[in-house]
């Protein structure tokens, strides 16, 4: 009898090898464990585990495994670090929560053949990312065939996209934010009033703009904005700058939307100083995500904080809430996900999400 067991143990571990992996692609590389608290000791039942469990024993754990539904992310790829940040997030926490995880990601076309392929590959229900129409339309289509479809990060209308669930951060929350901590960090400075420059790419990111005029408006009516779309190099757009702020004792902030704009301004303020000498212009410079090159001005010292839009956090938060809805829960169909102002205080949590993003894509 013994010698029967052995093989029928032989069988399935040869079974296992063989379809054990079949479920969906690689995931990433597991997150190590943390350690346990000092003292604790492994919980162990009573009686050792048979090294040779009966078949119907292992069956319970086989069918569990085989209903765990595949979730898949259907998401633009422009290459960009926060884009990935939010791949990052969506294979992270669902590795933590165990579900098999497609990521569809997309550098052409509108991602309508994307949704397309990960019904076809029988993912049962998918997170879009949907900031055209064409991809609301094709989640909105994938939804109709009976797949749960939840969007992270765009504001769109969740009947538009078939969606039972949209996460995302309002800009009147945190622009409100962004504009008291601007002009009362100006205010302390002794600038009760003046310009706030908007520097960004020629009519990138209105909608953050018309946000910052309205708190401003409501809130903070004696600061004006000036909107200095930024020239063809990082160089130009220093001088300019410099010679704005030679010319305008009245800046006390500068809002960088765009990349590489807060270097600029920072930099442009520098050169002015320098030629002011005893005069000092100290704007506050807020910058726009939480990039490389972002993270390093704050943690240097160099501009005073950043916004830091959820790319990670509304892709990670979505799966959560996806879980959910496949549960049986109810979900509510419009959720705002924060978008923090962050300081040097706060920069560890997004300096280690941006270096694992890094390592799990190999940029």
């Amino acid at each position: 009898m013994k010698h029967h067991v052995r093989a029928l143990a032989f069988c399935l571990a040869f079974c296992l090898m063989l379809f054990g992996c079949s479920a969906g692609p690689a995931a990433p590389p597991p997150t190590p464990q943390e350690p346990m608290e000092e003292g604790a000791l492994p919980v162990r039942s009573e009686e050792e585990p048979s090294p040779f469990p009966e078949e119907e024993e292992a069956a319970p754990a086989e069918e569990e495994e085989e209903a765990k539904t595949v979730v898949g992310f259907v998401v633009p790829d422009d290459g960009s670090l926060l884009m990935r940040c939010a791949m990052h997030g969506f294979l992270r926490t669902a590795e933590s929560l165990s579900y098999p995880a497609r990521l569809y990601a997309f550098s052409s076309g509108d991602g309508s053949s994307e949704v397309e392929q990960a019904l076809a590959d029988g993912c049962g229900a998918l997170l879009v990312w949907a900031d055209t129409p064409a991809l609301a339309a094709a989640a909105k289509a994938a939804s109709e065939q009976g797949v749960p479809v939840v969007v992270p990060f765009i504001g769109v209308d969740p009947t538009a996209a078939g969606a039972v669930s949209v996460l995302a951060a309002e800009e009147m929350d945190y622009c409100s934010e962004a504009v008291r901590i601007m002009c009362e960090t100006a205010i302390s400075r002794g600038n009760t009033q003046g310009v706030i420059v908007v520097a960004r790419e020629a009519g990138a990111h209105q909608e953050i703009v018309d946000a910052v005029q309205n708190a401003l408006n409501t809130d903070y009516p004696g600061y004006t904005l000036q909107d200095m779309p930024l020239l063809a190099t990082v160089e130009e757009t220093t001088a300019q700058a410099k010679e704005y702020e030679l010319a305008h004792p009245e800046i006390c902030g500068v809002l960088a939307l765009s990349p590489t704009s807060a270097t600029a301004w920072y930099d442009g303020e520098i050169q002015a100083e320098k030629e002011l000498e005893d005069e000092k212009r100290n704007p506050v410079i807020m910058a726009l995500d939480y990039t490389e090159e972002n993270i390093s001005l704050v943690s240097g010292g160099r501009i005073y904080c950043l916004i830091a839009r959820p790319y990670y956090h509304c892709a990670a938060q979505a799966l959560i809430v996806l879980d959910s809805y496949l549960g049986g829960a109810t979900v509510q169909p419009n959720i705002r996900v924060n978008a923090p102002i962050i300081r040097n205080k706060d920069l560890e949590k997004y300096a280690s999400i941006v270096d694992e993003t890094k390592e799990w894509f190999g940029m």
